[in-house]
């Protein structure tokens, strides 16, 4: 059924946005492979992939505990906080820029981002101890220094993920992402099975970054990089991407603070539940996850090259249908998070519901806030990342600080909750500043998610009924 819907979204937008990007693009046939098929195949695989992530999610939960997922919650969290303070938009960099596809050019940023992985690893590795005593969970260094070797995997992939979606190699890129997750699928199962522990998981993430490093070379013609050390090109680099490391830096606050403290607070096991909870709590969000960046923004990035004025008319034509869709759904998943707890896990894990109805509602602001800040980088406002997150993270503090004194742990998540809403309101300022806000579509949009919440509603009521 979702497949059918992304069909038929991707068919709605081919036709609107037609007429508006013929400047951009010579031909309909342009126009129908690049907002028609390469959609059906984002969203096809996006589904694939969660999928494939809920259904090992449903075998794991039941082979190993939910202290196992509390430290896998802690250790993601040390590599994202990581990895986002280092981060300076490899691929906005590859994709925007007019030597993007010049074999020097991917040399020289590859072996930047292959250096960039490899310190990281080490720097998880010395501090791996400091970061378990201050959580508070000594024990888990060893797990913590282990997991650094994802992050030094992840970057000695090829440069596919940026250099694929400024050509339009929508089905490859979307294959690399797919077979992945569907191959980690049994070997973390028969892991669990082996393990009984926590180890499982990480060790298929090890494999799973192995395996995704030898596609990126073998499917995609051209990928072999050499060895070219720019420092020409990391002045660069760093000039574009400033913005965006400092963002970065902010979304690590906005991102992680809930679960550094609960981690810090809060037992293994019960963390385990708000870890569960906390990722699928961004389905929504993933099953759309590389529409903006691989759709759209090469979209609205063509369209700054070659026709800054047309910006507006592209914005909310290109991507509507799906847009809309998204918010249906999110509105809709919101409302069923108990029967989805319900249906996917045993009893052990019935209480992760509370928390999952909590964070759901930050999805509903994930996709548009995405879009947004794809069309604002394109329009060559980078610093708009860095003056939503100061925004974000300005309102975080403050209001976290009232709701824990209030209602203790539970109301940093409140906090958490509140802050992707003013994310929202600062999107649409920006968006007004680069003459590109439409308040009539944006109403439209949260009607139609409070269309999605009723509908969800209402199935709730009745699958608890059935499933009780």
């Amino acid at each position: 059924m979702l497949l059918y819907l992304a069909t038929q979204a991707a068919v709605t937008e081919r036709m609107t946005v037609n007429l508006i990007m013929s400047k951009l693009i010579r031909s309909t046939e342009q126009v129908r492979d690049l907002l028609g098929r390469q959609t059906t195949f984002v969203i096809a695989g996006n589904i694939v992939a969660n999928a494939a992530r809920i259904i090992s999610t449903v075998f794991l939960t039941r082979l190993l505990t939910s202290a196992d997922y509390g430290v896998v919650g802690i250790v993601n969290s040390v590599l994202y906080i990581i990895v986002m303070l280092s981060d300076v938009g490899f691929a906005a960099y590859i994709i925007r820029h007019d030597e993007g596809a010049e074999p020097r050019f991917l040399d020289e940023v590859w072996v930047l981002r292959l250096i960039r992985g490899v310190l990281l690893a080490a720097i998880i590795a010395a501090l791996s101890g400091p970061i378990a005593t201050l959580l508070g969970k000594p024990q888990l260094q060893l797990v913590i220094a282990a997991a650094g070797l994802f992050v030094a995997l992840d970057n000695m992939t090829s440069l596919a993920f940026a250099t694929a979606a400024r050509a339009g190699a929508i089905r490859r890129l979307t294959l690399l992402d797919v077979v992945p997750a569907l191959l980690g699928i049994p070997v973390a199962i028969l892991l669990a099975v082996w393990l009984r522990s926590y180890w499982a998981i990480i060790l298929s993430m090890l494999l799973t970054a192995l395996l995704k490093i030898v596609l990126s070379f073998a499917m995609f013609p051209g990928s072999r990089r050499r060895w070219r050390l720019s420092t020409a090109r990391a002045r660069e680099l760093w000039s574009f991407g400033r913005y965006i490391a400092g963002s970065s830096a902010i979304q690590i606050l906005l991102s992680q603070t809930d679960k550094v403290v609960l981690a810090r607070l809060f037992p293994l096991s019960k963390f385990g539940l708000y870890s569960i909870a906390a990722n699928l709590a961004q389905t929504p969000a993933t099953v759309t996850a590389n529409y903006s960046n691989r759709i759209l923004y090469p979209i609205f990035a063509r369209c700054q090259r070659e026709d800054p004025g047309a910006l507006r008319s592209v914005y909310y034509r290109a991507g509507r249908t799906m847009r809309l869709l998204y918010m249906f759904g999110a509105g809709g998943f919101i409302a069923c998070a108990p029967l989805l707890v319900e249906l996917l896990y045993d009893p052990r894990y019935r209480a992760a519901a509370f928390y999952l109805q909590l964070l759901a509602i930050t999805g509903l602001f994930k996709l548009p806030v995405l879009v947004a800040s794809e069309a604002l980088v394109a329009a060559g406002g980078v610093r708009h990342l860095f003056y939503l997150n100061v925004a974000r993270a300005m309102w975080l503090v403050l209001s976290a600080a009232i709701q824990f004194a209030l209602y203790g742990p539970i109301g940093v998540v409140v906090a958490l909750v509140s802050m992707e809403a003013v994310g929202q309101i600062y999107c649409w300022w920006a968006l007004h500043k680069v003459s590109v806000f439409r308040a009539s579509r944006e109403v439209v949009f949260l009607l139609v998610a409070g269309l999605g919440y009723g509908a969800g509603w209402l199935a709730n009521g009745i699958g608890m009924k059935l499933v009780s």
